[in-house]
């Protein structure tokens, strides 16, 4: 995979470049064009979820090889970990998911189950709704 064909896989599901541009200015993620572009950010945080931990040194170091982008693990960090960049994140996954609801809306099927190892801390406003688990006893959601 490469930061084209993420573009390409974006743009199916009615993301394009611009799109994605638009989100992160609206969110505020993104207020000037800088080397870390919202496109290069969402191939890294999904070419670098699989499989292995993550690290900002890890992240920064792919950049290089992958991107030819040099950008220090400290920036990483401050872009990643703010409001904005979740805000960002959030957007492009409810876009992404709405987007193939709707076009499998024609399929058989009654839902869609995502599964994955990685579990995200609810937040306790949820979990009278939606504990997480089947027992009810966590209170984490696992995606």
């Amino acid at each position: 995979m490469n930061v084209f064909n993420l573009s390409t896989m974006l743009t199916k599901v009615g993301l394009t470049n611009d799109h994605v541009f638009t989100l992160s200015k609206n969110c505020n993620f993104i207020k000037r064009n800088r080397k870390l572009n919202p496109i290069n950010l969402l191939f890294l945080l999904i070419f670098s979820s699989a499989g292995e931990s993550f690290s900002f040194s890890k992240l920064s170091l792919k950049a290089i090889y992958l991107l030819n982008i040099s950008i220090t693990k400290q920036s990483f960090h401050t872009a990643i970990v703010c409001k904005p960049c979740l805000e960002f994140m959030k957007e492009i996954f409810s876009s992404v998911c709405g987007k193939f609801c709707a076009l499998n809306s024609g399929t058989p099927f009654r839902r869609v189950l995502i599964q994955d190892s990685t579990i995200v801390k609810a937040p306790k406003s949820l979990f009278s709704i939606y504990s997480g688990v089947a027992n009810g006893t966590s209170k984490s959601l696992q995606l």
